[in-house]
């Protein structure tokens, strides 16, 4: 299996065990690996996240922040990190997506809706032979939805991603020259596509900071992080505190 077809596979492993979006886990260098996730986070817990924030974008509009921003902030509270350390993380990730869509954008680097519709059949369809779909169904069956229905209404979270796989592609191209390395060349490409990634964050988010949507941001966060802290989920509160 060569390099790119293996970090496809991955990738596409990543986002059927439901750790899209979920991922406000990781630092402002890259995303973190699944193999950091303690034992006690399972599939199934990030399965039941995923069916909160689904909920809640439905309910709440697109726009609004706060469901990634409440089961980001479980998530990491899962993690086992402090109420501080989760809300520090979460936001600190949410700031990390939303500038690099914004980068994205001023590179002209879009996903049109068929990518992005084939990126969920395919993940939909690799669901069939997951180890955790019998596991899963039940969560789903209890909470009145389906897997299916529950990915098809986290668009959003898979747009953030695709766009982050294309930005991060930009950093693999101009490193990765497929079937012309040895392995030990390979790893130490591998190791500048990091760094390359790296700043590209970096610039992302020092660029994305002058913006009035980096403004916004912020003035958003100041309310999702009391609600969150409450464990609010009633959407009526949550619409009255203007997100």
């Amino acid at each position: 299996m060569n390099i790119r077809a293996k970090r496809t596979w991955i990738f596409l492993i990543v986002l059927i065990v439901i750790c899209l979006m979920l991922c406000l886990l990781y630092n402002n260098k890259g995303i973190s690996s699944l193999a950091e996730a303690p034992a006690s986070v399972s599939t199934e817990d990030m399965f039941r996240l995923q069916i909160i924030r689904v909920d809640l974008q439905s309910k709440l509009g697109e726009d609004s922040i706060y469901p990634e921003y409440y089961t980001g902030y479980l998530m990491n509270k899962a993690y086992g990190k402090t109420d501080s350390q989760s809300i520090d993380m979460t936001e600190k990730g949410i700031i990390n997506d939303y500038a690099i869509l914004w980068y994205a954008e001023q590179k002209d680097i879009q996903v049109s809706d068929t990518e992005l519709n084939q990126q969920i059949d395919l993940n939909v369809e690799g669901y069939e032979s997951a180890e955790e779909k019998n596991s899963l169904d039940i969560i789903a069956k209890n909470e009145g939805v389906t897997f299916k229905d529950v990915q098809w209404g986290d668009k959003k979270a898979y747009h953030i991603t695709a766009i982050k796989g294309k930005m991060y592609d930009i950093c693999y191209n101009k490193y990765i020259n497929e079937g012309k390395m040895t392995s030990e060349e390979a790893e130490q490409q591998m190791l500048k596509v990091k760094e390359e990634w790296g700043h590209l964050v970096d610039d992302a988010n020092d660029a994305f900071r002058a913006t009035d949507q980096y403004a916004f941001l912020l003035s958003q966060f100041s309310i999702c992080r009391e609600l969150a802290l409450n464990g609010e989920q009633n959407v009526e509160v949550i619409k009255k505190a203007g997100i």
